[in-house]
């Protein structure tokens, strides 16, 4: 398999780019955002709370945790899915999950040394009113991405679920081609 489009929304966003800047031969582009990045690390909510607490023993039930930050997303998120996103968080798998963004503040120094190094083309797509991971995070990836593309959507922190004709129309025009030319709006 030759290079391939990667999309990673939130968590996906470091680990895409990490691949991008260690291994630019598998990537072709990458469609990315409403990842936590900017240094000093600009979070707020729940995604601040977690990264910041000493540890997760407060985390006792996922569904009670996470529920309301499911409940938040404007339109509400339909009850299957809602479901579904707690089943993947039952037990201590939150906890366990929540490790990742923990390593944000000891990890993402060195993947932000790297930005500038990255060819790959790069769309930006996130939420304009995140509250968890603020748009700062995206301008501060654009300004040291060297190939890169803002596509903000009117949305909070899942911009994918909110808006989710807008965020496949993004992806889509990109993928048919936008990513030859990132540079341009």
């Amino acid at each position: 398999m030759g290079p391939v489009h990667l999309v990673g929304p939130d968590v996906g966003t470091s680990a895409l780019l990490w691949a991008a800047a260690t291994n630019p031969q598998l990537v072709r582009s990458l469609v990315i955002g409403g990842g936590a990045m900017a240094l000093p690390l600009q979070t707020g909510g729940a995604l601040k709370t977690i990264i910041e607490a000493p540890n997760m023993d407060w985390v006792t039930d996922s569904a009670q945790t996470l529920g309301p930050v499911y409940d938040a997303i404007p339109g509400g998120t339909p009850a299957e899915i809602k479901a579904d996103y707690l089943a993947s968080y039952a037990g201590d798998r939150f906890a366990e999950s929540a490790r990742y963004v923990r390593s944000y503040p000891a990890e993402l120094p060195p993947l932000v040394a790297s930005l500038a190094t990255i060819q790959t083309p790069v769309l930006l797509m996130s939420g304009a009113n995140d509250e968890l991971v603020p748009l700062v995070n995206a301008e501060f990836l654009h300004a040291r991405l060297p190939h890169s593309r803002m596509g903000m959507l009117q949305a909070g922190h899942f911009a994918w679920e909110e808006l989710p004709d807008q965020y496949a129309a993004g992806l889509t025009d990109w993928i048919a081609g936008g990513w030859q030319h990132p540079e341009t709006l």
